[in-house]
């Protein structure tokens, strides 16, 4: 937990410092790191290890409601493939930064599952990408359910 909250503050501060120094991606580029998402999406609800692993780079950061990882995680996405996950997690902006060689996209997801005893959820996510010669490949994903912020509003 302690690590979550070391490591989300700097991503809130360079959030909120974006603005001044991100610009809005062009069309294209935004499609090519949108169609890197989907691919991504697709491959957590699939299961699909290989397929996720190959959209990511070897040092990958991940940060959610399941703890922290470094790297691939084929067993988590065995887990949640197998409790019959069902992500949406569509684009609603991408920025650009370091003169167009990393990206930054969110967005709102909604998770539910086939296993009853997992509860669906919903919040906000963010991935980092990079460029990858003519292609994109994600280092760092993280997300945050709403329930707790909706409680304490």
């Amino acid at each position: 937990m302690r690590f979550s909250t070391v490591f989300m503050a700097p991503v809130f501060a360079i959030v909120l410092v974006m603005p001044a120094f991100a610009q809005e991606a062009d069309q294209q580029t935004r499609q090519q790191i949108e169609a890197v998402h989907q691919k991504w999406v697709d491959a957590v609800n699939k299961g699909d290890a290989d397929a996720a692993t190959a959209l990511s780079t070897s040092s990958h950061i991940g940060v959610d409601a399941f703890g922290r990882t470094i790297g691939p995680n084929p067993e988590l996405l065995q887990a949640l493939h197998k409790r019959g996950i069902t992500l949406s997690e569509p684009a609603d902006g991408v920025q650009m930064l370091k003169g167009g060689q990393v990206a930054i996209a969110y967005g709102t997801f909604t998770s539910k599952y086939q296993d009853a005893n997992v509860p669906s959820g919903e919040g906000n996510w963010v991935q980092v990408f990079e460029r990858d010669g003519d292609g994109w490949k994600i280092c760092a994903t993280a997300s945050s359910r709403s329930a707790l912020a909706a409680k304490i509003k």
